[in-house]
C-alpha cells in the first residue's frame, strides 16, 4: 500500500453564537506519496471450486494484521491557519484561562445562574434578548 504525507489548512471564524474563534473549514492536500512496494505475508484464499488464490494481505486482513507493506499510513505534515472576519491572530498575552464557578450575578433573561464562563457575555448561549422573563413569570409557566 502507501505511506500518504498531507498538509493541513485550517480557516477559522467568530459568528455571533460562538465569539470564540473556530475551525468551519480544514482543507488537506496530499504532497506525497511513498509506495512501500509488494506484500511481505500474502494470504492464500481457498474458493468454493476448490482453486486457491494468493492475495495481498491489506485486502484481506484486519488492519492490525496486515503487513508493514500493505498498512496505509498518513503523516501530517504542515498545518497552516488563516482568519476570516477581521479575527487577529491570538497571542499568548490575549488568550485566556476558561474560569470555572458560577459568575456573580444570573441570565438576565431566564433568570438561571450563569457559569463564570459566560460572565462576559451576560447571559446564556440559548437565552435570546428578545424573551426576556422574570423569575416569577418563568416559574408561574
Amino acid at each position: 500500500m502507501n505511506i500518504y504525507r498531507i498538509d493541513e489548512h485550517h480557516v477559522l471564524h467568530r459568528c455571533p453564537i460562538d465569539e470564540q474563534p473556530h475551525v468551519i473549514d480544514i482543507r488537506r492536500t496530499i504532497v506525497h506519496v511513498t509506495d512501500t512496494g509488494p506484500c511481505l505475508t500474502p494470504v492464500t484464499i481457498g474458493h468454493d471450486t476448490g482453486t486457491t488464490s494468493t492475495v495481498a494481505c491489506g485486502r484481506h486482513e484486519p488492519h492490525e494484521r496486515q503487513c508493514d507493506n500493505c498498512r496505509t499510513v498518513i503523516t501530517t505534515g504542515t498545518i497552516t491557519t488563516s482568519y476570516l472576519l477581521g479575527i487577529t491572530r491570538p497571542t499568548p498575552a490575549t488568550e485566556t484561562v476558561a474560569t470555572s464557578g458560577l459568575a456573580p450575578d444570573p441570565c438576565p433573561v431566564c433568570g438561571e445562574p450563569l457559569a463564570a464562563v459566560l460572565a462576559a457575555r451576560g447571559r446564556h448561549l440559548g437565552c435570546h434578548r428578545s424573551s426576556r422573563r422574570t423569575r416569577p413569570e418563568r416559574d408561574a409557566a
